[in-house]
């Protein structure tokens, strides 16, 4: 396998600065052209409301462009892709009017057809009281397509983002047809699933199987050359389930927040811890986990700078600060950079990627 310069990881910032962020940036501009010929007033608002929603996200996850021999358009078109039409289906099935209904497991098809090439897509609208979308549903689902058949190594690749897509899919169609209330249903089925190494809690497990992490990371990983089974097998552990669960539940714990009453039904993964504290704790735990890990990857620069740079971007928006979340970020960081002291450098990536953002 080539070696990677230990240097590397300044030059994909560098890279991910100039190339990464505008040209994820162009690909949601595209996105959001499409959503003018959505003619249902419903799914128009879902559509433009779910694509601001992951704005940041498209922007974080656009460092796999930086990855060595990925080629920079593909991805970009794949992340965003990706990211749309997952926030889309989330925010339209938590719609309070759609929440419990069979329409989800239709609607979710796409998620698989996106992914899964070998399926056909269909009438993903079937039993949905909104329809007429334009073709938007399915201009997403094919451009996340054309993307992974771009990959020139797929073949390694293609397996594992095969599994964990069954694994993203049935979790979120168990979620949104449960007959228990948010909270209790994602603790279920997490406890059905878990692979009881005492790892994780039921609802940090669950929270691996709601994050694209892994998939991105595959994906980019389509592209090299010298990535074989035993690269991926390294990716598999280090992403599934710890670094997914720790990019949910840092989403969640700037939000914890009561659900929105007037729309949808809101998944937060840190609303049964019984305090902050231990909150705290289990996000420490889950980062001490994922840097002890990072020794044996391939490429391990590039996976840790991505690391560093989504805990950045949570621990920098204002909601960490605000109440009792104030002293809890500050004792995860405190905790982060007694292990990584380069921490700071990573805020003012995150603040350059926001303020383009904000443009």
């Amino acid at each position: 396998m080539k070696k990677i310069s230990i240097y590397s990881n300044l030059k994909s910032n560098i890279k991910y600065l100039s190339f990464g962020v505008p040209k994820v940036l162009k690909e949601l501009n595209i996105i959001e052209k499409e959503t003018e010929s959505i003619e249902n007033t419903i799914l128009r608002n879902t559509a433009i409301d779910s694509l601001y929603s992951v704005r940041e996200d498209c922007l974080c996850y656009s460092f796999f462009e930086t990855f060595p021999y990925v080629n920079k358009d593909s991805c970009a078109r794949f992340i965003s892709s990706l990211l749309v039409l997952t926030a889309y289906l989330k925010e339209l099935c938590s719609r309070k009017d759609l929440f419990g209904t069979e329409c989800t497991v239709f609607l979710y098809n796409s998620f698989l057809d996106s992914l899964v090439t070998v399926r056909q897509p269909s009438n993903y609208y079937t039993k949905c009281p909104y329809k007429n979308d334009g073709g938007y549903l399915l201009f997403l689902v094919k451009r996340c397509r054309e993307a992974l058949r771009d990959l020139p190594y797929i073949g390694v690749v293609k397996p594992s983002i095969e599994e964990y897509a069954y694994k993203y899919f049935s979790f979120h169609v168990n979620i949104f047809t449960s007959n228990l209330n948010v909270t209790d249903s994602i603790m279920a089925w997490g406890e059905s699933k878990n692979d009881k190494t005492g790892l994780l809690t039921c609802m940090e497990y669950s929270a691996a199987c709601s994050n694209l992490s892994l998939i991105m990371a595959l994906f980019a990983t389509g592209f090299d050359p010298y990535a074989g089974i035993d690269t991926v097998k390294d990716l598999n552990y280090l992403y599934f389930p710890c670094v997914n669960s720790l990019y949910s539940l840092l989403d969640s714990y700037i939000d914890l927040q009561p659900e929105n009453e007037n729309k949808s039904i809101r998944i937060n993964f840190c609303s049964r811890y019984t305090n902050q504290k231990i909150c705290e704790s289990r996000i420490i735990f889950l980062y001490r986990v994922i840097f002890e890990s990072l020794s044996i990857m391939a490429n391990s620069s590039y996976h840790k700078t991505f690391i560093k740079l989504f805990i950045s971007r949570f621990l920098t928006d204002y909601k960490a600060y605000m109440g009792i979340n104030n002293i809890t970020t500050r004792n995860i960081l405190l905790s982060i950079k007694k292990r990584e002291k380069s921490l700071n450098n990573f805020y003012k990536v995150v603040k350059t990627i926001g303020a383009v953002s904000a443009g």
